[in-house]
């Protein structure tokens, strides 16, 4: 199967302004791209990769004052199959979690900890 991706992205701003850009397909999917999924810039600005400790490629920039317009197109061959299922896999309690597991527990930008306090309570008071 052949899935088109890629995005057209503004940003505005009022001064020189240093960004991290986490857009980049993930290295363990290079192999099924038709094309390389090359970033582009309007304007032209210099980019700089790096990968981070889970493999994912970021993009350091430093968007210009005004609008810059970021870009990227490809094809990515995939199967088409769903992600595999593992019914009997073993939902274990938090403190018998492996140490390198509980990095993913903390709050972040990414899970807003403080709407998830009142369903931990709610379950807890029930439990």
């Amino acid at each position: 199967m052949k899935i088109r991706i890629g995005f057209e992205i503004a940003f505005e701003c009022v001064a020189p302004t240093p960004a991290i850009l986490m857009l980049s397909v993930h290295p363990s999917r290079s192999q099924d791209l038709e094309t390389p999924a090359t970033m582009i810039f309007d304007p032209d600005i210099q980019a700089r990769n790096f990968t981070d400790r889970f493999g994912n490629i970021g993009t350091r920039i430093i968007a210009p004052a005004g609008i810059l317009q970021v870009s990227s197109e490809t094809v990515v061959y995939d199967s088409g199959l769903p992600d595999p299922v593992l019914p009997d896999a073993e939902q274990l309690p938090a403190d018998h979690l492996p140490h390198e597991a509980l990095e993913f527990l903390v709050g972040s930008r990414y899970c807003e900890v403080d709407r998830l306090s009142d369903i931990f309570a709610i379950v807890s008071t029930t439990a």
